[in-house]
């Protein structure tokens, strides 16, 4: 069995719009078998799908995707340290 990979609240956000996996799946123009991946946190969806996941369900990214900000900005700033390292 795979494991939660991070937090999030798509499958609320969805449920709460009376959506579908199928219907939620047409709108963001992703196959359907991708979103119970997404609901149970075994899937990070990609900086583009994010942005169209949020203004599907008009919220922002920390809404639906807590931590998900702080984790690019960490990586950020992991990769500029590693780079002043090298230097």
């Amino acid at each position: 069995m795979k494991k939660q990979i991070f937090k999030n609240y798509f499958q609320f956000f969805r449920l709460v719009e009376g959506m579908s996996q199928q219907e939620a799946a047409f709108h963001l123009g992703i196959d359907r078998s991708y979103i119970p991946y997404i609901e149970r946190g075994l899937m990070r969806p990609g900086k583009e799908l994010v942005g169209r996941i949020c203004a599907l369900f008009r919220c922002g990214p920390d809404d639906i995707f807590p931590g998900l900000a702080v984790d690019s900005k960490q990586r950020e700033q992991n990769r500029r340290d590693e780079d002043g390292q090298m230097g």
